[in-house]
Parts: C-alpha cells; structure tokens; sequence
C-alpha cells in the first residue's frame, strides 16, 4: 500500500479506509512512520514525524507514564 502526500488538502475517510481495507495495524504504521523518520533524517530535513499508538498494553496509569515520558524527552 502507498500513502501519497501533498501540501493540498486530503481525504482522511478514504486514507482510514484504505489503512482498514488493507489490514495495517499499529505495528505497521509505527514502522512506517520510523521508515519515514529515518529518511528524514538523512536528507537533513527540519521535519518532525511522530507516531501516537492508540494503545499501551497493560493500564491507563501506565499509558499516561509512558505518554510523559515521551513528552519529556
């Protein structure tokens, strides 16, 4: 699957649908993203890519740790 970009405006219903219809989970978004990252960073770009999973194993408490902890870096 290829996810284009443009400054333009987007259709987010169709890109979600496309992730759906495709079947990719956080795992492979995470990966995407860092890939995106990567590349980024090679190309000395003041560019920031982030990812946010949409959820943390265990429980919230846990989740808002890890959420600040991520921010404090």
């Amino acid at each position: 699957m290829v996810l284009g970009t443009s400054r333009g405006g987007f259709n987010l219903t169709r890109i979600v649908d496309a992730i759906e219809r495709h079947g990719v989970g956080a795992d492979d978004i995470m990966r995407g993203a860092a890939t995106i990252h990567r590349e980024v960073q090679r190309q000395r770009l003041a560019v920031v890519v982030a990812g946010i999973p949409k959820t943390v194993e265990n429980t919230f408490h846990t989740a808002v740790e890890v959420a600040q902890e991520a921010i404090a870096v």
